[in-house]
């Protein structure tokens, strides 16, 4: 795919939109992925204290859109915990090696079909490797705070004003693994794939999605008002 990169970072939202089209319309490209990625610059080998980098750079991707997941997907827990609190958890990043390897615990698991979610010591659940995870629980939306150090998550925020512009009861706060015995629903969200239903997580087998489907709507019907 085309890459767009420049030293200068100041570009409005209207000229990247219109870089944005230009890639698409190079690539020939209607459903496509398009990720912006700003590079932290170089750092003198003496100063890597400072927070004033030089030479950054906006690298703009584009390729052919293809599904994270399929209409429903099981969820696992990763083998290894982590850490209740790390600071690098709430942040983007282009590292996905601790993600990638948690999805290969197992072969012939398929990551279309299979997230892979992570606890931490004290069997919270924190988020999956590619998505950020939601139980419903006596009717109320609950999801792990970012207090947890987890990715804001730009669906998952979309999901919670969803929920307070229709009166659907919302909850942040930390989630015990055994809050699963209780839920009567569990979704994943995610930028590409946005509300994805589960129908299993571990032994816990989900037969209904009410109020997982009543979000999808919501949130697909708010997708093609920004459309167009």
């Amino acid at each position: 795919s085309d890459v767009c990169s420049s030293d200068l970072i100041s570009f409005s939202i209207t000229e990247l939109n219109d870089i944005i089209h230009l890639l698409l319309q190079k690539n020939n490209l209607k459903e496509a992925i398009v990720r912006i990625t700003l590079s932290g610059g170089e750092i003198e080998n003496d100063k890597h204290y400072t927070s004033n980098p030089k030479d950054s750079f906006l690298f703009i991707e584009t390729k052919e859109f293809q599904p994270t997941f399929i209409e429903t997907v099981s969820v696992r827990f990763a083998k290894k915990e982590l850490a209740h609190y790390d600071e690098l958890r709430k942040h983007k990043t282009t590292s996905y090696l601790r993600n990638i390897l948690a999805l290969r615990e197992s072969e012939n698991v398929n990551p279309k079909e299979t997230e892979t979610v992570f606890l931490d010591e004290h069997n919270f659940l924190l988020e999956g490797t590619r998505t950020n995870l939601f139980l419903i629980v006596y009717g109320v939306v609950v999801t792990p705070a970012l207090d947890c150090t987890i990715l804001p998550g730009i669906t998952r925020s979309k999901v919670k004003e969803i929920c307070n512009e229709n009166n659907i009861p919302f909850e942040e706060r930390m989630v015990h693994r055994s809050a699963l015995l209780i839920a009567s629903e569990m979704f994943l969200t995610n930028s590409l794939a946005e509300v994805i239903p589960v129908d299993q997580c571990e032994q816990k087998i989900f037969i209904q999605h009410s109020i997982t489907d009543e979000l999808r709507k919501h949130y697909h019907s708010k997708v093609l008002e920004d459309c167009q």
